[in-house]
C-alpha cells in the first residue's frame, strides 16, 4: 500500500471519506446556534464509506439518547 493512501480507522480499506470526531450531530447547526459554527473545526479521520455510514447511524442514536437525558434533567 502506498504511503500516500490513508486507510480506514476501523479496517485496512482505503479511507475514501472522512469521519468527524466527535460526531458532528451532537453540535447544533448554524441556523440553531445564533450564527456560531460549532461544526467547523471538528477533527476528521480517514474512513471507508461503509464504516462512515455505519457510524453515522450510531451517532444519531447517541444524539437522541443525549437529548432524551437532557430533557429529563
Amino acid at each position: 500500500m502506498s504511503k500516500n493512501v490513508k486507510s480506514c480507522y476501523m479496517c485496512d480499506a482505503n479511507g475514501t471519506t472522512n469521519d468527524h470526531v466527535p460526531p458532528k450531530c451532537i453540535f447544533p447547526k448554524l441556523k440553531d446556534s445564533g450564527g456560531v459554527n460549532y461544526r467547523s473545526n471538528l477533527i476528521k479521520i480517514p474512513s471507508c464509506e461503509a464504516h462512515n455510514l455505519e457510524v453515522s447511524g450510531d451517532d444519531q442514536v447517541f444524539f437522541i439518547l443525549i437529548a432524551m437525558h437532557a430533557n429529563t434533567n
